[in-house]
């Protein structure tokens, strides 16, 4: 989460979180980290502010955590045997955790106290323009986002994979208007 002086940013995982905190909200907004960074326990004092996020189409977001989860070498592939997307996937579901890289968008979101926008992370640099706190002078750099999760789509998206995230996220893509494959 990041707290500025008029907003809350809450800041789901493999969603250009470090970019828009670290590299926008933090160096023209005044934006402060506030640990965790993946919460949505709005201190008191601040919930009276803008509160936003950002969601991202939920293929390519369980895409991006399995790549994220890869490069990183963690742990929760190894000690469980997940070896593809679909693994992870279904890993997620049956297991129902907690750790915010692991929840749908709307389970998310719907843990704050409120949240007055969500942009969509696929038009980020656009969306962010109808920002209350937004200021041309600082607009967003959309050449850090990363639009295409490493590795091959074709050999990702599978007819597993697909009905493992259509089951994951079925709330994420009515509530934020991305279509099912």
């Amino acid at each position: 989460m990041i707290l500025g002086p008029t907003y809350v940013y809450l800041a789901w995982p493999r969603t250009a979180t470090n970019a828009t905190a670290f590299a926008w909200l933090g160096k023209h907004y005044h934006g402060v980290d506030r640990p965790p960074h993946h919460n949505t326990d709005v201190p008191g004092e601040h919930q009276g502010k803008f509160i936003w996020g950002v969601t991202r189409n939920p293929y390519d977001r369980m895409l991006s955590v399995w790549y994220h989860l890869v490069f990183a070498k963690a742990p929760v592939l190894s000690e469980n045997n997940l070896r593809t997307p679909t693994e992870l996937a279904r890993y997620v579901i049956d297991h129902r955790l907690d750790w915010p890289a692991g929840q749908s968008a709307s389970r998310f979101f719907d843990a704050a106290p409120r949240v007055d926008r969500i942009l969509r992370y696929e038009d980020l640099a656009n969306e962010v323009k109808s920002l209350p706190f937004y200021d041309p002078r600082y607009p967003f750099p959309a050449e850090i986002i990363n639009h295409q999760p490493r590795g091959k789509l074709e050999d990702d998206l599978t007819p597993e994979f697909i009905a493992a995230v259509n089951d994951h996220s079925a709330a994420d893509f009515e509530r934020f208007g991305y279509e099912k494959l």
